[in-house]
């Protein structure tokens, strides 16, 4: 349930979160909830919807599986996201029910493959009731900074080089693309 829309290129990294309770017209159906896309026609449908909701043109869809996520986190050793606030939640259960527990202070985290993707999934935040979408949208938006950063970061070269058939084989099974490897 989550959109994003990513204009990178050119120097430019640029993120847009959008809710999935946002009303758009989807084409052929009316008036629903953006998510409804997806379900209704796939990933080519939700992207004629996005288009024509945000009057931009969309060039390639990547769609991120959790576990394929996980594990490409992890191949490339974590991702280092700056936590603008105490966040603690309980994904599908929390711990003691087979999630996972989040209890992440204020500031900067390393965080591994199941902390990333329950950061980026937290919907409610018992250390802050307001906690809303726009919230989680930034939360989003600093994993996918964390990897770009964790990718592109000079000092890592020599890690990603060594990693790179382990990071080259969790990446295709995280991201479902149209896209070639070098525009990914």
């Amino acid at each position: 349930d989550t959109l994003m829309l990513i204009r990178a290129g050119g120097g430019v990294f640029r993120k847009l979160s959008m809710s999935y309770d946002d009303l758009a017209t989807i084409p052929g159906y009316g008036e629903m909830k953006l998510d409804a896309s997806y379900s209704l026609g796939g990933a080519k449908l939700t992207v004629e919807t996005v288009e024509g909701f945000l009057h931009v043109h969309v060039d390639h869809v990547a769609i991120v599986d959790f576990l394929g996520f996980e594990n490409f986190i992890n191949a490339i050793g974590g991702v280092n996201v700056n936590v603008p606030e105490r966040v603690c939640s309980e994904i599908s259960g929390g711990y003691r029910n087979g999630g996972v527990t989040l209890n992440l202070s204020k500031g900067d985290h390393t965080l591994n493959g199941v902390e990333a993707l329950a950061y980026a999934r937290t919907r409610v935040n018992s250390c802050d009731p307001a906690y809303d979408d726009v919230n989680r949208g930034v939360a989003q938006q600093g994993v996918i900074n964390a990897i770009k950063d964790r990718l592109t970061e000079p000092l890592r070269l020599p890690y990603n080089f060594i990693m790179g058939p382990i990071i080259g084989w969790d990446a295709p099974q995280a991201f479902v693309s149209e896209m070639g490897f070098f525009s990914m």
